[in-house]
């Protein structure tokens, strides 16, 4: 499938036909590995709560899906947010077009903040220190057939072919007119490894609750809550470690 889908980008499969194909070449190869995950056996918001409780020094929490259990977690136990050092949460669109199409809404957010925004906006009114990729940041890193066969010179790599396979089932299937595939959660998650290339910059924001901007991450003059916002990206330099740290 690999090989085919870098071949021919109009490989059009069903919903159920790329679950099974994700779900079967996922297992496979992280049983290879032997790091399956193991599932927790409590809430999330309560596990984000007992991890931060025990932590020693104050931690990065890391979000690339809405901040629902991160929310939940300090509204039960507000005093929890000087166990965070920061939170580094892929969620937003400043300055460019968000990519929510739904019902009488005006397109300003970002997926992961509209998931949510009640959410979202409970986390803006706590002291968490917070930085941000915006879609502003996301947009300047695609996932192109020039990565995806660079991916697949070095498959002889386990976790290359994972990745390589898992992003080659993204080709053809998101609508051009819409929008390509990014290393949305990629590019935030890597920043922890390599912040070198990623500048940030201060932004002063305000998380939108309500219709028709639920979700909007709205960048203001005065009021709203001061945090980190990703700007620009040494794009070559991050593929480059992104596919050096695939070599395993």
């Amino acid at each position: 499938m690999y090989e085919r889908a870098l071949a021919r980008e109009n490989i059009i499969l069903s919903r159920v036909e790329r679950n099974r194909l994700f779900r079967t070449l996922l297992t496979k190869i992280l049983n290879e590995l032997n790091i399956l995950p193991t599932p927790v056996p409590e809430p999330g918001h309560e596990f984000l709560a007992r991890k931060l409780r025990e932590a020693y020094e104050p931690i990065t929490v890391l979000i690339t899906g809405p901040v629902s259990n991160l929310a939940a977690a300090l509204a039960t136990e507000p005093d929890l947010v000087a166990n965070i050092e920061e939170v580094v949460w892929m969620g937003g669109a400043l300055n460019v077009t968000g990519n929510v199409r739904d019902y009488e809404h005006d397109g300003s957010a970002e997926w992961n903040a509209y998931w949510d925004p009640p959410a979202t906006h409970c986390l803006w009114q706590t002291q968490a220190p917070i930085t941000i990729f915006p879609l502003d940041a996301t947009n300047k890193v695609r996932v192109t057939t020039d990565f995806l066969h660079q991916l697949a010179q070095q498959r002889q790599y386990p976790m290359s072919d994972l990745a390589g396979q898992c992003w080659a089932l993204t080709v053809g299937t998101i609508p051009a007119y819409e929008y390509t595939y990014y290393m949305w959660d990629t590019l935030t998650t890597g920043y922890l490894g390599a912040p070198e290339f990623i500048t940030l910059r201060q932004v002063r924001a305000q998380a939108i609750p309500n219709r028709p901007s639920a979700g909007r991450i709205k960048e203001v003059t005065a009021g709203g809550t001061v945090i980190q916002a990703a700007d620009s990206v040494d794009v070559d330099g991050f593929l480059d470690y992104i596919l050096n740290l695939f070599r395993c």
